[in-house]
Protein backbone atom coordinates (compact mmCIF):
# COMPACT_ATOMS: atom_id res chain seq x y z
CA UNK A 1 0.00 0.00 0.00
CA UNK A 2 0.95 3.65 -0.25
CA UNK A 3 4.01 4.79 1.67
CA UNK A 4 3.51 6.92 4.76
CA UNK A 5 3.52 10.69 4.40
CA UNK A 6 6.80 12.18 5.53
CA UNK A 7 7.25 15.40 7.42
CA UNK A 8 9.20 16.82 4.51
CA UNK A 9 6.46 16.15 1.96
CA UNK A 10 3.86 17.67 4.26
CA UNK A 11 5.97 20.78 4.76
CA UNK A 12 6.11 21.34 1.02
CA UNK A 13 2.34 21.68 0.94
CA UNK A 14 1.94 24.61 3.31
CA UNK A 15 1.02 26.99 0.48
CA UNK A 16 -0.97 25.73 -2.44
CA UNK A 17 0.27 22.35 -3.71
CA UNK A 18 -2.99 22.05 -5.63
CA UNK A 19 -2.33 25.02 -7.89
CA UNK A 20 -0.72 23.15 -10.74
CA UNK A 21 -3.55 20.65 -11.22
CA UNK A 22 -6.82 22.35 -10.27
CA UNK A 23 -8.88 24.04 -12.94
CA UNK A 24 -9.34 27.70 -12.11
CA UNK A 25 -12.38 28.21 -14.39
CA UNK A 26 -15.23 25.93 -13.39
CA UNK A 27 -17.92 25.13 -15.95
CA UNK A 28 -20.96 25.26 -13.69
CA UNK A 29 -24.05 23.58 -15.13
CA UNK A 30 -27.41 22.55 -13.65
CA UNK A 31 -26.87 19.21 -11.90
CA UNK A 32 -28.14 16.37 -14.07
CA UNK A 33 -31.43 15.11 -12.74
CA UNK A 34 -31.46 17.62 -9.88
CA UNK A 35 -35.12 18.23 -9.11
CA UNK A 36 -34.85 21.35 -7.00
CA UNK A 37 -36.07 24.94 -7.20
CA UNK A 38 -32.87 26.54 -5.87
CA UNK A 39 -30.51 26.33 -8.83
CA UNK A 40 -28.24 23.48 -7.70
CA UNK A 41 -25.17 23.54 -9.97
CA UNK A 42 -22.42 21.00 -10.66
CA UNK A 43 -18.90 21.05 -12.11
CA UNK A 44 -15.72 18.98 -12.03
CA UNK A 45 -12.26 19.52 -10.58
CA UNK A 46 -9.44 17.31 -11.82
CA UNK A 47 -6.87 16.13 -9.27
CA UNK A 48 -4.00 13.62 -9.27
CA UNK A 49 -4.91 10.15 -8.05
CA UNK A 50 -1.60 10.22 -6.17
CA UNK A 51 -0.64 13.67 -4.91
CA UNK A 52 2.97 12.50 -4.61
CA UNK A 53 2.91 11.92 -8.38
CA UNK A 54 1.09 15.06 -9.60
CA UNK A 55 1.81 14.39 -13.28
CA UNK A 56 0.43 10.85 -13.16
CA UNK A 57 -3.12 9.55 -13.45
CA UNK A 58 -5.90 12.05 -12.87
CA UNK A 59 -9.24 11.79 -11.11
CA UNK A 60 -12.30 13.98 -11.82
CA UNK A 61 -14.10 15.09 -8.66
CA UNK A 62 -17.73 16.10 -9.03
CA UNK A 63 -18.54 19.21 -7.04
CA UNK A 64 -21.81 21.07 -6.53
CA UNK A 65 -22.94 24.40 -5.15
CA UNK A 66 -25.96 26.27 -4.00
CA UNK A 67 -25.05 29.75 -5.29
CA UNK A 68 -25.29 32.87 -3.17
CA UNK A 69 -28.73 34.43 -3.35
CA UNK A 70 -27.31 37.96 -2.92
CA UNK A 71 -24.26 38.29 -5.19
CA UNK A 72 -23.75 41.91 -4.19
CA UNK A 73 -23.19 40.82 -0.56
CA UNK A 74 -21.31 37.61 -1.38
CA UNK A 75 -18.13 37.01 0.66
CA UNK A 76 -16.99 33.74 -0.92
CA UNK A 77 -17.65 30.01 -0.58
CA UNK A 78 -18.20 27.63 2.33
CA UNK A 79 -17.14 24.06 1.48
CA UNK A 80 -19.04 21.25 3.25
CA UNK A 81 -18.13 17.60 3.83
CA UNK A 82 -20.73 15.36 5.56
CA UNK A 83 -18.34 12.65 6.74
CA UNK A 84 -18.74 8.92 6.27
CA UNK A 85 -15.92 8.59 5.40
CA UNK A 86 -16.85 8.50 1.74
CA UNK A 87 -20.30 10.06 1.86
CA UNK A 88 -21.25 12.31 -1.04
CA UNK A 89 -21.95 15.84 0.12
CA UNK A 90 -24.04 16.46 -2.98
CA UNK A 91 -27.08 14.53 -1.81
CA UNK A 92 -26.64 15.70 1.78
CA UNK A 93 -26.51 19.36 0.82
CA UNK A 94 -29.50 19.03 -1.49
CA UNK A 95 -31.54 17.41 1.30
CA UNK A 96 -30.54 20.16 3.77
CA UNK A 97 -30.86 23.17 1.44
CA UNK A 98 -33.35 24.90 3.74
CA UNK A 99 -30.82 24.91 6.58
CA UNK A 100 -28.34 27.01 4.56
CA UNK A 101 -30.86 29.61 3.38
CA UNK A 102 -29.40 32.43 5.50
CA UNK A 103 -25.81 31.33 4.86
CA UNK A 104 -26.42 31.61 1.12
CA UNK A 105 -27.06 35.34 1.36
CA UNK A 106 -23.31 35.78 1.88
CA UNK A 107 -21.76 32.58 0.50
CA UNK A 108 -21.94 29.96 -2.19
CA UNK A 109 -22.35 26.67 -0.32
CA UNK A 110 -20.16 24.07 -2.04
CA UNK A 111 -19.66 20.34 -1.58
CA UNK A 112 -18.17 17.39 -3.46
CA UNK A 113 -18.16 13.65 -4.02
CA UNK A 114 -14.86 12.65 -2.38
CA UNK A 115 -12.45 10.30 -4.10
CA UNK A 116 -13.78 6.78 -3.72
CA UNK A 117 -17.14 8.03 -2.44
CA UNK A 118 -20.05 5.63 -2.57
CA UNK A 119 -21.62 7.06 -5.76
CA UNK A 120 -18.31 6.96 -7.66
CA UNK A 121 -17.37 3.29 -7.27
CA UNK A 122 -18.15 0.97 -10.16
CA UNK A 123 -20.99 -1.50 -9.68
CA UNK A 124 -18.41 -4.22 -9.06
CA UNK A 125 -16.77 -2.10 -6.38
CA UNK A 126 -20.11 -1.36 -4.76
CA UNK A 127 -21.09 -5.01 -4.57
CA UNK A 128 -17.69 -6.22 -3.40
CA UNK A 129 -16.77 -3.47 -0.99
CA UNK A 130 -19.57 -1.05 -0.11
CA UNK A 131 -22.11 -3.70 0.86
CA UNK A 132 -19.65 -6.05 2.54
CA UNK A 133 -16.74 -5.72 4.91
CA UNK A 134 -15.04 -7.10 8.00
CA UNK A 135 -16.99 -7.57 11.20
CA UNK A 136 -15.90 -6.02 14.46
CA UNK A 137 -14.32 -8.55 16.77
CA UNK A 138 -12.49 -8.94 20.07
CA UNK A 139 -9.38 -11.13 19.71
CA UNK A 140 -8.58 -13.08 22.89
CA UNK A 141 -4.97 -13.90 22.09
CA UNK A 142 -2.13 -13.33 19.62
CA UNK A 143 -3.37 -16.06 17.27
CA UNK A 144 -6.86 -14.54 17.00
CA UNK A 145 -5.34 -11.09 16.52
CA UNK A 146 -3.13 -12.34 13.68
CA UNK A 147 -6.01 -14.21 12.08
CA UNK A 148 -8.19 -11.10 12.12
CA UNK A 149 -5.41 -9.00 10.59
CA UNK A 150 -4.98 -11.58 7.81
CA UNK A 151 -8.74 -11.69 7.17
CA UNK A 152 -8.92 -7.90 6.94
CA UNK A 153 -5.94 -7.77 4.59
CA UNK A 154 -7.52 -10.36 2.30
CA UNK A 155 -10.76 -8.36 2.07
CA UNK A 156 -8.82 -5.16 1.44
CA UNK A 157 -6.79 -6.82 -1.32
CA UNK A 158 -9.96 -7.96 -3.10
CA UNK A 159 -11.27 -4.39 -3.11
CA UNK A 160 -7.88 -2.93 -3.99
CA UNK A 161 -7.68 -5.03 -7.17
CA UNK A 162 -10.62 -3.07 -8.63
CA UNK A 163 -8.83 0.31 -8.42
CA UNK A 164 -5.35 -0.21 -6.95
CA UNK A 165 -3.85 3.28 -7.33
CA UNK A 166 -6.98 4.97 -6.00
CA UNK A 167 -7.31 2.50 -3.13
CA UNK A 168 -3.74 3.26 -2.06
CA UNK A 169 -4.45 7.02 -1.97
CA UNK A 170 -7.60 7.25 0.10
CA UNK A 171 -6.29 8.65 3.39
CA UNK A 172 -7.65 11.97 4.65
CA UNK A 173 -4.44 13.77 3.75
CA UNK A 174 -5.24 12.97 0.11
CA UNK A 175 -8.81 14.19 0.66
CA UNK A 176 -7.38 17.37 2.21
CA UNK A 177 -5.22 18.00 -0.85
CA UNK A 178 -8.34 17.49 -3.00
CA UNK A 179 -10.07 20.06 -0.79
CA UNK A 180 -7.30 22.55 -1.44
CA UNK A 181 -7.63 21.90 -5.17
CA UNK A 182 -11.32 22.75 -4.85
CA UNK A 183 -10.44 25.94 -2.99
CA UNK A 184 -8.07 26.90 -5.79
CA UNK A 185 -10.66 26.06 -8.44
CA UNK A 186 -13.22 28.25 -6.69
CA UNK A 187 -10.75 31.12 -6.82
CA UNK A 188 -10.76 31.49 -3.03
CA UNK A 189 -7.64 32.83 -1.34
CA UNK A 190 -8.69 31.25 1.97
CA UNK A 191 -10.84 28.26 2.83
CA UNK A 192 -14.12 28.38 4.77
CA UNK A 193 -14.65 24.76 5.76
CA UNK A 194 -17.63 22.99 7.31
CA UNK A 195 -16.80 19.43 8.37
CA UNK A 196 -19.39 17.11 9.90
CA UNK A 197 -18.65 13.74 11.52
CA UNK A 198 -15.65 12.14 9.75
CA UNK A 199 -15.37 15.40 7.82
CA UNK A 200 -13.59 16.58 10.96
CA UNK A 201 -10.68 14.25 10.14
CA UNK A 202 -10.41 15.84 6.70
CA UNK A 203 -10.55 19.27 8.35
CA UNK A 204 -7.77 18.44 10.80
CA UNK A 205 -5.69 16.92 7.99
CA UNK A 206 -6.18 20.10 5.97
CA UNK A 207 -5.20 22.26 8.94
CA UNK A 208 -1.97 20.29 9.29
CA UNK A 209 -1.06 20.65 5.62
CA UNK A 210 -2.39 24.12 4.81
CA UNK A 211 -2.67 26.18 8.01
CA UNK A 212 -2.07 29.46 6.17
CA UNK A 213 -5.03 28.79 3.88
CA UNK A 214 -7.71 28.54 6.60
CA UNK A 215 -10.08 31.48 7.12
CA UNK A 216 -12.78 29.67 9.12
CA UNK A 217 -13.35 26.04 10.11
CA UNK A 218 -16.61 24.80 11.65
CA UNK A 219 -16.51 21.22 12.98
CA UNK A 220 -19.84 19.61 13.85
CA UNK A 221 -20.09 16.31 15.81
CA UNK A 222 -16.68 15.12 14.69
CA UNK A 223 -14.33 12.16 14.89
CA UNK A 224 -11.08 12.85 16.77
CA UNK A 225 -7.87 12.57 14.75
CA UNK A 226 -5.70 14.46 17.24
CA UNK A 227 -5.64 12.13 20.27
CA UNK A 228 -3.53 9.12 21.18
CA UNK A 229 -5.25 5.77 21.75
CA UNK A 230 -5.09 6.39 25.49
CA UNK A 231 -6.67 9.85 25.35
CA UNK A 232 -9.25 8.86 22.74
CA UNK A 233 -10.32 5.88 24.85
CA UNK A 234 -10.65 8.08 27.93
CA UNK A 235 -12.92 10.56 26.12
CA UNK A 236 -15.07 7.87 24.49
CA UNK A 237 -15.41 6.10 27.83
CA UNK A 238 -16.71 9.26 29.51
CA UNK A 239 -19.13 9.95 26.65
CA UNK A 240 -20.53 6.43 26.54
CA UNK A 241 -20.85 6.18 30.29
CA UNK A 242 -22.85 9.40 30.25
CA UNK A 243 -25.16 8.03 27.53
CA UNK A 244 -25.76 4.80 29.44
CA UNK A 245 -26.40 6.74 32.65
CA UNK A 246 -29.13 8.65 30.81
CA UNK A 247 -30.81 5.39 29.81
CA UNK A 248 -30.54 4.05 33.37
CA UNK A 249 -32.17 7.24 34.69
CA UNK A 250 -34.95 7.03 32.08
CA UNK A 251 -35.70 3.45 33.06
CA UNK A 252 -35.97 4.42 36.72
CA UNK A 253 -38.47 7.16 35.88
CA UNK A 254 -40.57 5.39 33.22
CA UNK A 255 -43.40 3.06 34.19
CA UNK A 256 -43.24 1.13 30.92
CA UNK A 257 -39.56 0.17 31.38
CA UNK A 258 -39.44 -3.58 32.02
CA UNK A 259 -36.49 -3.13 34.39
CA UNK A 260 -38.06 -0.41 36.52
CA UNK A 261 -37.32 -1.13 40.16
CA UNK A 262 -34.27 -3.23 39.29
CA UNK A 263 -30.62 -2.27 39.25
CA UNK A 264 -30.43 -1.66 35.49
CA UNK A 265 -26.65 -1.57 35.44
CA UNK A 266 -26.47 -4.90 37.28
CA UNK A 267 -29.01 -6.41 34.86
CA UNK A 268 -26.90 -5.30 31.89
CA UNK A 269 -23.64 -6.58 33.35
CA UNK A 270 -25.26 -9.92 34.22
CA UNK A 271 -26.49 -10.16 30.63
CA UNK A 272 -22.99 -9.51 29.34
CA UNK A 273 -21.57 -12.17 31.65
CA UNK A 274 -24.18 -14.65 30.43
CA UNK A 275 -23.41 -13.86 26.79
CA UNK A 276 -19.71 -14.22 27.52
CA UNK A 277 -20.31 -17.75 28.80
CA UNK A 278 -22.68 -18.70 25.98
CA UNK A 279 -23.57 -16.31 23.12
CA UNK A 280 -27.28 -15.51 22.93
CA UNK A 281 -28.96 -16.81 19.75
CA UNK A 282 -30.86 -14.71 17.22
CA UNK A 283 -34.16 -16.50 16.57
CA UNK A 284 -34.48 -18.04 13.12
CA UNK A 285 -30.81 -17.56 12.20
CA UNK A 286 -27.45 -19.13 12.84
CA UNK A 287 -26.24 -15.97 14.59
CA UNK A 288 -25.50 -15.78 18.30
CA UNK A 289 -24.44 -12.60 20.09
CA UNK A 290 -21.50 -12.55 22.47
CA UNK A 291 -20.99 -9.85 25.10
CA UNK A 292 -18.87 -7.95 22.60
CA UNK A 293 -21.64 -8.16 19.99
CA UNK A 294 -24.26 -6.89 22.44
CA UNK A 295 -22.10 -3.94 23.49
CA UNK A 296 -21.62 -2.87 19.90
CA UNK A 297 -25.20 -3.50 18.83
CA UNK A 298 -26.71 -1.46 21.66
CA UNK A 299 -24.92 1.78 20.73
CA UNK A 300 -27.50 2.94 18.13
CA UNK A 301 -30.22 2.58 20.81
CA UNK A 302 -28.64 5.11 23.18
CA UNK A 303 -30.53 8.08 21.74
CA UNK A 304 -33.56 9.15 23.79
CA UNK A 305 -36.02 8.21 21.05
CA UNK A 306 -34.86 4.56 21.16
CA UNK A 307 -34.78 3.91 24.90
CA UNK A 308 -37.96 1.83 24.74
CA UNK A 309 -36.44 -0.33 21.99
CA UNK A 310 -33.29 -0.84 24.04
CA UNK A 311 -35.40 -1.87 27.01
CA UNK A 312 -37.20 -4.42 24.84
CA UNK A 313 -33.90 -5.65 23.37
CA UNK A 314 -32.47 -6.29 26.83
CA UNK A 315 -35.69 -7.95 28.01
CA UNK A 316 -35.74 -10.31 25.03
CA UNK A 317 -32.04 -11.11 25.40
CA UNK A 318 -32.58 -11.97 29.07
CA UNK A 319 -35.09 -14.52 27.79
CA UNK A 320 -32.60 -15.99 25.35
CA UNK A 321 -33.30 -14.09 22.11
CA UNK A 322 -30.97 -11.35 20.80
CA UNK A 323 -33.11 -10.58 17.73
CA UNK A 324 -33.97 -6.96 18.65
CA UNK A 325 -30.26 -6.14 18.92
CA UNK A 326 -29.79 -7.07 15.25
CA UNK A 327 -32.18 -4.41 13.92
CA UNK A 328 -29.65 -1.57 13.43
CA UNK A 329 -27.33 -3.93 11.50
CA UNK A 330 -30.15 -5.53 9.47
CA UNK A 331 -29.72 -8.99 10.87
CA UNK A 332 -25.92 -9.08 10.80
CA UNK A 333 -23.34 -8.60 13.46
CA UNK A 334 -21.86 -5.07 13.38
CA UNK A 335 -19.51 -4.67 10.43
CA UNK A 336 -17.74 -1.98 8.44
CA UNK A 337 -17.82 -1.52 4.62
CA UNK A 338 -14.39 -2.09 3.09
CA UNK A 339 -14.69 1.04 0.92
CA UNK A 340 -14.88 3.22 4.06
CA UNK A 341 -11.90 1.44 5.56
CA UNK A 342 -9.65 2.55 2.72
CA UNK A 343 -9.80 5.98 4.35
CA UNK A 344 -10.36 5.21 8.02
CA UNK A 345 -7.65 2.59 8.39
CA UNK A 346 -5.06 4.63 6.49
CA UNK A 347 -5.85 7.43 8.97
CA UNK A 348 -4.55 5.32 11.84
CA UNK A 349 -7.66 3.98 13.59
CA UNK A 350 -6.02 0.63 14.26
CA UNK A 351 -3.63 -1.29 16.54
CA UNK A 352 -0.12 -2.12 15.37
CA UNK A 353 0.38 -5.07 17.72
CA UNK A 354 -1.57 -7.41 19.97
CA UNK A 355 0.13 -5.74 22.94
CA UNK A 356 -1.39 -2.40 21.87
CA UNK A 357 -4.80 -4.04 21.62
CA UNK A 358 -4.50 -5.72 25.02
CA UNK A 359 -3.51 -2.38 26.58
CA UNK A 360 -6.69 -0.87 25.11
CA UNK A 361 -8.73 -3.78 26.46
CA UNK A 362 -7.31 -3.23 29.92
CA UNK A 363 -8.19 0.48 29.71
CA UNK A 364 -11.74 -0.43 28.70
CA UNK A 365 -12.17 -2.79 31.66
CA UNK A 366 -11.03 0.01 33.95
CA UNK A 367 -12.78 3.00 32.32
CA UNK A 368 -16.03 1.44 31.05
CA UNK A 369 -17.01 -1.66 32.99
CA UNK A 370 -20.43 -1.48 31.32
CA UNK A 371 -18.71 -1.79 27.91
CA UNK A 372 -15.48 -3.72 28.54
CA UNK A 373 -15.16 -4.96 24.95
CA UNK A 374 -16.76 -2.36 22.65
CA UNK A 375 -14.17 0.43 22.61
CA UNK A 376 -11.09 -1.68 21.75
CA UNK A 377 -13.19 -3.65 19.28
CA UNK A 378 -13.98 -0.51 17.29
CA UNK A 379 -10.54 -0.53 15.67
CA UNK A 380 -10.30 -4.25 14.89
CA UNK A 381 -11.70 -3.81 11.38
CA UNK A 382 -8.44 -1.97 10.58
CA UNK A 383 -6.00 -4.59 11.86
CA UNK A 384 -3.37 -5.32 9.22
CA UNK A 385 -3.62 -1.96 7.40
CA UNK A 386 -0.77 0.40 6.68
CA UNK A 387 -1.16 3.85 8.25
CA UNK A 388 -0.30 6.70 5.86
CA UNK A 389 -1.96 9.64 7.67
CA UNK A 390 -1.27 9.00 11.37
CA UNK A 391 -3.23 10.56 14.22
CA UNK A 392 -1.49 13.10 16.37
CA UNK A 393 -1.63 16.56 17.93
CA UNK A 394 -2.59 19.52 15.78
CA UNK A 395 -0.29 22.54 15.90
CA UNK A 396 -2.81 25.34 16.19
CA UNK A 397 -0.40 28.25 16.53
CA UNK A 398 -0.71 29.18 12.84
CA UNK A 399 -4.46 28.61 12.66
CA UNK A 400 -7.34 31.00 13.32
CA UNK A 401 -9.75 30.01 16.10
CA UNK A 402 -12.17 27.28 15.01
CA UNK A 403 -15.79 26.72 16.00
CA UNK A 404 -17.13 23.35 17.10
CA UNK A 405 -20.58 22.06 17.98
CA UNK A 406 -21.63 18.73 19.47
CA UNK A 407 -24.26 16.93 21.47
CA UNK A 408 -23.52 15.09 24.69
CA UNK A 409 -22.52 11.98 22.73
CA UNK A 410 -19.58 13.77 21.06
CA UNK A 411 -18.97 16.89 23.14
CA UNK A 412 -15.74 15.86 24.87
CA UNK A 413 -14.27 14.56 21.62
CA UNK A 414 -15.09 17.76 19.73
CA UNK A 415 -13.75 19.91 22.56
CA UNK A 416 -10.51 17.94 22.53
CA UNK A 417 -9.92 18.71 18.86
CA UNK A 418 -10.79 22.40 19.28
CA UNK A 419 -8.46 22.68 22.28
CA UNK A 420 -5.46 22.38 19.97
CA UNK A 421 -6.27 25.77 18.42
CA UNK A 422 -6.01 28.77 20.79
CA UNK A 423 -9.18 30.84 21.14
CA UNK A 424 -11.50 28.17 19.75
CA UNK A 425 -15.03 27.58 21.07
CA UNK A 426 -17.41 24.60 21.08
CA UNK A 427 -21.20 25.00 21.24
CA UNK A 428 -22.85 22.45 23.53
CA UNK A 429 -26.14 20.72 22.71
CA UNK A 430 -27.34 19.01 25.90
CA UNK A 431 -29.19 16.24 24.07
CA UNK A 432 -27.96 13.34 21.96
CA UNK A 433 -27.65 14.04 18.24
CA UNK A 434 -25.16 13.62 15.39
CA UNK A 435 -24.94 16.61 13.04
CA UNK A 436 -26.52 19.69 14.62
CA UNK A 437 -26.44 22.10 11.67
CA UNK A 438 -27.31 20.00 8.63
CA UNK A 439 -29.06 16.97 10.13
CA UNK A 440 -30.86 18.47 13.13
CA UNK A 441 -31.32 21.96 11.68
CA UNK A 442 -30.79 23.47 15.14
CA UNK A 443 -31.46 27.18 14.61
CA UNK A 444 -29.23 28.27 17.48
CA UNK A 445 -26.23 26.35 16.10
CA UNK A 446 -26.98 27.56 12.58
CA UNK A 447 -27.08 31.20 13.65
CA UNK A 448 -23.78 30.98 15.54
CA UNK A 449 -22.05 29.13 12.69
CA UNK A 450 -23.34 31.57 10.08
CA UNK A 451 -22.09 34.55 12.11
CA UNK A 452 -18.70 32.87 12.45
CA UNK A 453 -18.43 32.22 8.72
CA UNK A 454 -19.55 35.77 7.93
CA UNK A 455 -17.36 37.86 10.22
CA UNK A 456 -15.28 35.24 12.14
CA UNK A 457 -17.12 36.09 15.39
CA UNK A 458 -17.18 33.17 17.84
CA UNK A 459 -19.92 32.69 20.44
CA UNK A 460 -18.86 33.01 24.09
CA UNK A 461 -17.22 30.05 25.76
CA UNK A 462 -19.90 27.91 27.43
CA UNK A 463 -22.61 28.66 24.82
CA UNK A 464 -25.43 26.08 25.00
CA UNK A 465 -27.97 25.54 22.23
CA UNK A 466 -31.10 23.80 23.48
CA UNK A 467 -33.27 21.53 21.34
Amino acid sequence: MKRAITVASAALCLTGCATATAERQLAWQPCAGADDPVGYECAEVEVPVDWDAPHGAKLPLRIARLPSTDPAQRIGSVVFNPGGPGASGIEDLKASADNVTELRTRFDVVTWEPRGSWPTWSQAQEEACVMTGPEFTFPRNQAEFDAKAAENAAQADRCRELAPELYDNMDSASHARDLDAIREALGEEKLNYFGQSYGGVIGVSYARLFPQQVRTMFLDSIVNHTASDERADELRALERTDLFNRFVAWCGETESCTMRGEDVRAVWRDLLAEAERAPIPVAGTELAYSAFDLENAMQPFLGVSRYAELDQAIAAARNGDATVFTMPSQGRKPWHPSAMLATQCADGFTYRTYEDFEAAAERARRLTPDFPHALPGLQTTCLGWEVTNPRGPLNGENLPPILGAAGANELLTTREVASHVPGSTVIEFPGVYHGLYMAAGNRCVIDHANRYFTDTTLPPEGTVCEA
